[in-house]
């Protein structure tokens, strides 16, 4: 027997035979679009489109494995199951959930092949199922895909370049200022990190690019270190330092608007006491 989550693979991307579909009533059958999957509660997949006899229908559609599974699952008292308009499942047991209601059963449409491959994927010990496949696919084929790979991810990182770089009124250098945190953070800090940058303007940075203590004090004050009980006179100093910070810039807030306890983990592995020891980064941005 086959998995729910098999069978939706199956009807999303094709993986049957669509010749001669029909209806458990008899009715021929025509998938014109099989829907989009839906990962949240209800129907498993909502703007298909199917073509019974000779009436289009374009609505939500429920897989089963068996065609029994809409009453074991109270679909019949679920309002959100009111408006399917077809109920596709792998085997048909004789149960008829409505009159208006067509069920399709795919069982003698997939091809053993299909179920064959996913039993010897399920089964592989690799860590990455298909990997023993790899030297199966043309050298061409990988290199276009890697390529292709590439430049989508290219794609997708200068989508979100392009709004910073907008959100900062065309500000080159405070881009790079933001994206040179964001990558301090790596894949986990990144997001704190660049806010932590944005909270500070590079102009302000820029300011104090000769006075190492300085840019401490302006980056922890802004994470929130410069807070509670100090145990050391170099912290001490950098309070004092924040402190007069605060007073040239006459903003609390800009220099402490981050979340102190978010800071907190994200400052655990001092990724960005490294950034503030950047002064050299600093000066050259500042020029």
């Amino acid at each position: 027997m086959i998995s729910e989550d098999l069978l939706q693979f199956i009807w999303q991307y094709s993986l049957y035979n669509p010749a001669h579909l029909k209806t458990t009533n008899g009715e021929s059958l025509t998938v014109q679009h099989p829907g989009r999957l839906n990962k949240n509660a209800g129907p498993d997949f909502d703007e298909a489109k199917i073509k019974i006899g000779n009436t289009l229908l374009v609505g939500n559609v429920e897989l089963h494995l068996k065609a029994s599974d809409w009453k074991k699952h109270q679909h019949q008292n679920n309002k959100a199951y009111q408006n399917i308009i077809l109920h596709v499942v792998y085997e048909d047991d004789q149960f008829e959930i409505s009159p208006s209601i067509s069920t399709v059963s795919l069982k003698e449409h997939i091809p053993v092949y299909v179920l064959e491959r996913y039993t010897s994927l399920i089964q592989a010990i690799q860590t990455i199922p298909c990997a023993s496949q790899l030297q199966q696919v043309a050298t061409i084929v990988k290199e276009s895909w890697l390529n292709r790979m590439l430049a989508e991810r290219w794609e997708e990182k200068l989508v979100d370049w392009k709004e910073e770089l907008d959100n900062s009124h065309g500000d080159w250098s405070s881009l790079f200022y933001w994206r040179l945190a964001a990558n301090f953070g790596f894949k986990i800090n990144a997001t704190p990190f660049q806010l932590v940058a944005k909270s500070i303007p590079l102009q302000i940075l820029a300011k104090h690019k000769a006075n190492l203590l300085q840019i401490e004090a302006l980056i922890f004050g802004q994470a929130g270190f410069l807070q509670g009980a100090l145990s050391d006179a170099y912290t001490s100093l950098e309070v004092s330092t924040i402190k007069t910070c605060k007073f040239s810039y006459h903003s609390a807030s800009t220099i402490c608007s981050i979340n102190t306890s978010i800071c907190f983990l994200v400052f655990s592995n001092y990724h960005y006491y490294l950034f503030a020891r950047s002064k050299k980064t600093f000066a050259s941005i500042g020029k």
